[in-house]
Order: structure tokens, then sequence, then C-alpha cells
């Protein structure tokens, strides 16, 4: 089945781009120096070429190229090689580095925002600032997940996602990862037994933003209620003041049972009484619902 569907399958290797190729293997070898092996993602390679190895940020010479057991003067995507390398000792190298060209778009990051689908399977909750494990390329790195959604230009924070959810999340890392926009993570649960399903969902990432730099907010509400006094609409238990009622002018508010939405205009007397308008008939004791957006955390 495997064979027929690999069959079936049209294969484009990316072969114009810059050359990436994650070490999954680094040793030395007497009378060769140090060797590494890896699957060419993306781009080609020629012997004598200059490559950047990340998050080192040294750069190291291509000394020869194996593939299959055989030397080769040239290496594309979609290869299974081996290359002698001068200029890094092998020591230095781990699961994780990145052999990639110099005119590489790959970064080395500490946060990921990425757009993220949690497995329908999954049976736990994502909560904010929960632990779990980022897999990007062939790092498995510790991470904080914060889950959002983004709703008219704003990032809103989400208590909780569930199995088959969509959202976006940012994952501040507790180490350093090489990283590409539009490159794939897997999102583990490396905590929970062994006989429990650990994988909690997929992503793409979007964006290496902090979680400062995306102004996450969270909803505060507060209901109130209509009170009709001779021609004005007022709404109170909102505000405890009339300087806390002042703060509220221009907010929007809403009437969830009548699906009708108003807006604060201004004060009235001392007790904390907002005078409003509103794009329906509202009655006395009506309740009004007031939801604002604040910075979390």
């Amino acid at each position: 089945t495997i064979r027929e569907m690999l069959e079936n399958m049209e294969i484009v290797r990316n072969t114009e781009d810059f050359f990436k190729m994650p070490v999954d293997h680094a040793f030395p070898i007497k009378g060769i120096g140090t060797v590494v092996t890896g699957t060419v993602l993306k781009g080609k390679v020629r012997v004598g070429d200059e490559l950047k190895v990340l998050p080192l940020e040294s750069t190291v010479k291509v000394k020869s190229i194996q593939r299959c057991k055989e030397d080769v003067e040239e290496a594309s995507a979609g290869d299974r090689i081996g290359m002698a390398l001068q200029g890094v000792d092998a020591k230095e190298l781990f699961r994780g580095c990145v052999l990639t060209s110099l005119d590489t778009r790959l970064k080395v990051v500490d946060s990921v925002v990425a757009r993220v689908e949690v497995s329908p399977l999954f049976k736990y909750p994502l909560k904010p600032r929960m632990r779990v494990h980022l897999n990007i390329g062939m790092l498995v790195v510790p991470a904080r997940i914060i889950p959002f959604k983004r709703m008219e230009m704003e990032n809103i924070i989400l208590r909780e996602v569930k199995g088959g959810e969509k959202c976006y999340c940012v994952f501040q890392l507790e180490e350093r990862a090489v990283a590409e926009v539009g490159e794939n993570i897997l999102i583990t649960r490396l905590d929970l037994p062994p006989t429990t399903l650990r994988i909690c969902g997929k992503g793409e990432i979007v964006d290496f933003k902090e979680v400062e730099e995306l102004n996450i907010k969270r909803v505060v509400s507060k209901v109130g209620r209509i009170k009709i006094d001779k021609s004005r609409v007022l709404v109170v238990g909102l505000a405890n003041s009339k300087e806390e009622a002042e703060r509220l002018i221009g907010q929007e508010i809403e009437v969830p049972e009548k699906n009708i939405r108003g807006k604060l205009k201004g004060t009235f007397g001392t007790k904390g009484y907002l005078v409003a308008e509103f794009d329906g008939e509202v009655e006395n004791r009506d309740e009004v619902l007031l939801r604002r957006l604040i910075r979390w955390r």
C-alpha cells in the first residue's frame, strides 16, 4: 500500500531555493575530519561550497560529499548524504544543528508563532503557560504555549484549546532553535504517561514575534441594567462613580437577549450612571453587557 501510494505521488523537489540540511549525526573520521549526515530538504550543495552551521553561527567548507557510499561532486533536495567539513569540530555539532547556504532565510529564534490545529484524538486541553515540547526539524525543545485567536485586528487570549480546534499559538522556547516561516512543527506533551497519546497537534510557523510584541489581550465582561429616566436611557451597574463612568464613554454595549447594540455617550449624576444610545427599542431593567479588551498579563 505504501509503495502504491509513493508511486502515485507527484514529488517535486525544491532545488532552486537556499540549501538546508538538518544534521542528524556528526562524528570524526581519522584522516578525513568532521563528517555529518542528513537529508537535503532543499537547494543544492557542491564540493568547495561555504556553508553556515546554525545555531552555532560558524562557517564551514565542504571537503567531500558521499551519496549511497559513492563520492559525488553535487547533491540536491531529496538526497541522503554524508559530507566531510572543514572548519568545525564534530564535538561542537548536535542534533538540531542545520547546515545552510550563506544566503539562508533560516533564523535562530527563542519564540515561535504558529497556526495550530489540535488533534481530535488528543484528550487534554491546552492552556496558557502550559509546558509542551515542540519538534522543529531534528530538535525537540521544551516551550511554554500561549494560545490566542485573531479577532478584528486584535489578538485575544484563549483560556483553553481542545481536540479538533484551530488557533494561533506563541511558543516561548526554553532553548534556541533554527526555523523558518512556513516550516511545519509538531506539538507534544512528553509529561503524559506513555500509555496516553502524547501528540497534541501540528502547526505551521507564521512569525517569530515575542509575546510582548503580539500585544495579546483578554476580554473583560461586565453586566449592567437599563434604567429609563423620563426621556433618558441610562445604564446602571457598569461603574460605581462618575470618574469611573467617564472612562467608559465611547464604549460599545449590547442587550444580548434582544440582539440590540448601543454606545455609551456620557455620564449622568454622581453615582456612575451612563447615558446610552441603542439601535433598537430597549425597556426598563433590560440586561446590558459591556465587553472590553485589556492587555493580558
